[in-house]
């Protein structure tokens, strides 16, 4: 394998090599070009026209998609290219043609090229995913002393790999398992230990391998379940399998939001803990592949609010449209949405209480909350309109308030989100210039 395959999504490398639309090792087909790659958005640039067929020079500037193109780098990997999107070429006098293109999944592997098939299937794939380190078990170190030298010493024990669950997917059946992988290096001497452990998740197919889109469907949908479950951007940091002929690869691909490439160095921040979710994360991950269409509707509005940078107004609208779009198929006003939304959220999350000593009662905090996002939206002043501080503090109730509606939908319980109600009680006791207060 090359450096690449232990590298992750948020590089930036670029590969010099030859590309074709066609497999066959044939001089005509293949140009010279560049492949871009920058944390996740990959671009190929070619001096020539992947345009095989026979057409004139005009033709050639009609903008043109592929399936799939080939690569051979001049460091020896071999590349395949998915879902090619042509953004732009020149043809200049006296007709020297250059083509850019938006690519969309990227495969590598240094195998025998003629191994490798257009449609790429996946025997199994392994991934991990930011904060996953820190959060899934890992390593536990403990330090000894040998009876008789007196020397401390290290012990390592890597945990098992542990089937989580299955799921149905896109088509097809899957399992996914917890697992590590990495080297542990380290002497004896106390300020010399050096671990270094990647946590994963391996996904199998339970019956034919798996596409390369698929595997890559499968990530994009697990960071959003990470994403939701711990309230903050999760991003894939790699993808590895081996092809079902039996070589290794390593894709990159252009996820679903932008990714986050700093990771926590501890755990003390990232709620719920592992611990209190472990016994029902198995079940709610299988409920997140077959949740419906409206709560996914819901999911993606949320995750909007969370994976990108907007003002709080936006992120308002965002959580109304998406409780609107969960409710789509009732004949129900979204004060009677909200209502309905609220009651799902027991009193040990939400104390009304103290909403009703710091803001309003719930019924008048609904109610203003709609207020609120008709002005927004359509500029229409009512009464009760929340702005500035209560603006920033009504928005992040209801956005956590969806946060466990979510969770509890795909099955977790009131006890192991504990950590969603301790989310909202510190926002009673954090002013809103206060940093703890993200959107």
């Amino acid at each position: 394998m090359t450096k690449l395959i232990n590298e992750n999504m948020f590089d930036r490398f670029e590969f010099q090599g030859i590309w074709s639309v066609k497999k066959e090792i044939n001089p005509e087909n293949w140009i010279p070009g560049k492949l871009h790659y920058d944390s996740g958005n990959i671009l190929l640039e070619v001096f020539g026209t992947l345009n095989v067929s026979e057409t004139s020079a005009i033709d050639v500037l009609n903008f043109e998609d592929y399936e799939s193109v080939f690569g051979f780098a001049q460091t020896g990997e071999n590349i395949v290219l998915s879902t090619v999107s042509m953004i732009g070429n020149t043809n200049s006098i006296p007709g020297l043609i250059s083509e850019r293109y938006q690519v969309s999944d990227m495969l590598i592997t240094n195998g025998n090229f003629n191994k490798v098939t257009q449609r790429q299937y996946l025997s199994f794939f392994r991934f991990s995913l930011t904060d996953l380190n820190v959060w899934l078990p890992n390593n536990m170190l403990t330090i000894k002393k040998e009876p008789k030298s007196g020397k401390q010493i290290f012990e390592v024990k890597k945990p098992e790999r542990k089937l989580l669950t299955s799921f149905a997917f896109d088509g097809g059946n899957f399992s996914v398992s917890l697992d590590e992988s990495g080297t542990i290096n380290y002497p004896r001497e106390l300020l010399k230990v050096n671990i270094k452990n990647e946590t994963g998740l391996i996904i199998e197919p339970n019956s034919n391998a798996v596409s390369m889109l698929q595997s890559t469907k499968i990530v994009n949908e697990t960071a959003k379940f990470f994403t939701v479950l711990l309230g903050e951007t999760i991003s894939a940091k790699y993808l590895q399998g081996n092809l079902s002929n039996g070589l290794k690869a390593n894709v990159l691909f252009n996820q679903t939001y932008p990714i986050r490439s700093v990771e926590r160095e501890s755990d003390l921040r990232i709620t719920p803990r592992y611990n209190d979710v472990e016994d029902e994360l198995p079940n709610s991950l299988t409920n997140w592949f077959d949740m419906s269409s409206e709560l996914k509707l819901l999911a993606d509005d949320y995750i909007l609010t969370v994976t990108q940078e907007s003002i709080i107004e936006n992120t308002l609208i965002n959580l109304t449209e998406g409780i609107e779009s969960f409710f789509r198929n009732r004949d129900a006003c979204l004060r009677d949405k909200l209502t309905f939304l609220f009651k799902r959220v027991p009193n040990e999350i939400l104390n009304r209480d103290v909403l009703q000593k710091s803001i309003d009662s719930e019924d008048d905090f609904i109610k203003s909350l709609v207020n609120t996002r008709v002005y927004l939206t359509h500029g229409n002043v009512r009464p009760g309109i929340y702005k500035d501080e209560k603006l920033i503090i009504a928005t992040r109730i209801l956005q956590l308030s969806v946060r466990y509606f979510l969770l509890s939908e795909i099955g977790f319980s009131k006890r192991s989100l504990q950590s969603v109600g301790a989310d909202i009680a510190e926002i009673f006791h954090t002013r809103f210039f206060n940093t703890e207060l993200h959107f």
